[in-house]
């Protein structure tokens, strides 16, 4: 036996291997240390022949087959790894490194994204709440209704009196009586069928150097053979030509003819080319009517005369009152004479009627009557209005009273205006119409009837409700 202080025995080779299994070379070092035993050189080759029988090209079909079998004499090692293999591998850790990274710059940029979209939201739903209290509001327009607001005073016309006190009934004014005189003709309207006949008119020419008389009747003969008449007598100065009116004594729709000349069959014949007649237009067939007077034309000539009794007595006394720039007229009913010179039922075309009466004439200035007619229309207004217009030039004027002996008459003063609601008037409780939408709104306002029509301003428009806040 011979004693060795060490022996250092190293094996190199090269072991391909890839990630999917295929065989790739590496570097595995095989240090073999023995202890300072005593060897036998039989057994050392034996260990030798182990070693050089070991095949390393062959594919282990297990991860525990690549390594050997650790005894006593034989040590695993790591194996070393070649350059190429320490790149590649400082690639992978980059890489996954890098991936890692991105994984959790991903992670942390998704949550800032949730983060902001969240922020984002809330601020939108904070501006829109600003917004909506801030500028939401509706505005309503009215239109108000003139209403017609009237009332009337009762004056006393007195004759010399002071009065310049506005608050007082009695003004100063003229009174005074006159008898009044007309007359007027007045058609009478009643009509009733006697039969048909022929309407027409000619002209009748005289170019005789005589005159030429025709009587009535004095007939007239038509081209065609169909015989007219004339109504009334004629006198034809010689040259000359006069028109009449006609009628036929057998009328039908056959004699309504065109314009033509007609012969006087009654002359002798050697005048009847300068005596003759001839229609411009031509004859009409109509219905023959007879007038007569009905009772509604004797009730509408005595309102006609008595309007005119008026109307003639202010035509004769206004400028006699120069001064005073209102004068009232009115008739003393019981001091009225009428006479009418036709019945009722009585056949004639027209009637005359003759009329006088007393007419009374009460003359003042009329500005003292519009400053107590203003005065008065305002203490009647009611608080939530106002006069919108004061018609001063149309009041009506009645004589209640009239009093020679005492020179003083009384009359009563209607006058009118328009009113409207005032703007500041409260009309609309703010409470009843607050949450309101749109059509429960209009409803509302569509009771109010002292307006005529209104107009909903919503702010933002699509908001088509009223706000809660009174306010707004």
């Amino acid at each position: 036996m011979v004693l060795s202080k060490k022996i250092k025995k190293t094996s190199k080779t090269r072991l391909k291997t890839s990630e999917k299994g295929k065989p790739k070379k590496s570097r595995i070092n095989v240090r073999v240390v023995e202890e300072p035993v005593f060897e036998v050189k039989k057994e050392k080759k034996v260990e030798e022949s182990k070693i050089k029988d070991f095949d390393f090209k062959k594919e282990p079909k297990k991860k525990e087959d690549i390594s050997p079998k650790k005894s006593k004499i034989f040590h695993q090692y790591q194996p070393e790894k070649s350059v190429d293999d320490k790149k590649e591998y400082k690639l992978e850790n980059k890489k996954n490194n890098i991936n890692n990274k991105k994984d959790k710059t991903y992670q942390s940029f998704n949550m800032y994204k949730k983060l902001a979209v969240s922020f984002i939201l809330l601020t939108l739903l904070l501006l829109f709440l600003v917004f909506y209290f801030s500028f939401n509001n509706v505005s309503i327009t009215l239109y108000p209704r003139e209403e017609r607001i009237s009332d009337n005073i009762i004056l006393d016309i007195e004759k010399n009196i002071n009065n310049e006190a506005p608050s007082s009934k009695n003004i100063s004014g003229d009174l005074e009586e006159v008898r009044i005189e007309v007359e007027s003709e007045y058609p009478a309207n009643g009509t009733k069928e006697v039969g048909v006949d022929i309407i027409g008119k000619v002209e009748v020419v005289n170019d005789r150097d005589v005159n030429q008389v025709l009587v009535a009747t004095t007939r007239l003969l038509s081209p065609n053979g169909k015989l007219f008449r004339i109504k009334e007598r004629l006198d034809i100065p010689s040259g000359e030509k006069r028109e009449i009116e006609i009628y036929a004594d057998d009328p039908g729709p056959d004699m309504a003819i065109d314009p033509t000349e007609f012969t006087v069959p009654g002359l002798w014949a050697g005048l009847q080319d300068k005596v003759y007649a001839r229609s411009n237009e031509s004859f009409e067939y109509k219905m023959k009517v007879e007038k007569y007077v009905e009772e509604s034309d004797i009730e509408k000539a005595i309102t006609d005369i008595k309007f005119r009794l008026k109307q003639k007595a202010e035509q004769e006394l206004k400028d006699k009152y120069v001064d005073k720039d209102k004068l009232i007229f009115e008739l003393d009913e019981n001091s009225i004479n009428i006479d009418r010179f036709a019945e009722i039922g009585d056949e004639v075309d027209s009637f005359k009627i003759k009329a006088d009466a007393i007419a009374r004439i009460v003359a003042f200035n009329e500005e003292d009557v519009k400053n107590m007619a203003r005065n008065k229309i305002y203490l009647i207004l009611p608080q939530d209005k106002e006069l919108s217009s004061f018609n001063e030039n149309n009041f009506s004027y009645n004589l209640d009273n009239f009093n020679s002996e005492d020179d003083m008459a009384t009359i009563n003063v209607s006058f009118s205006g328009k009113m409207v609601t005032k703007k500041d008037a409260e009309i609309i409780d703010k409470d009843n119409i607050t949450g309101l939408e749109e059509d429960q709104l209009r409803a509302y306002l569509d009771t109010l009837d002292q307006f005529s029509g209104y107009k909903i301003d919503f702010s933002p428009s699509f908001v088509k409700k009223v706000p809660r806040i009174k306010d707004k």
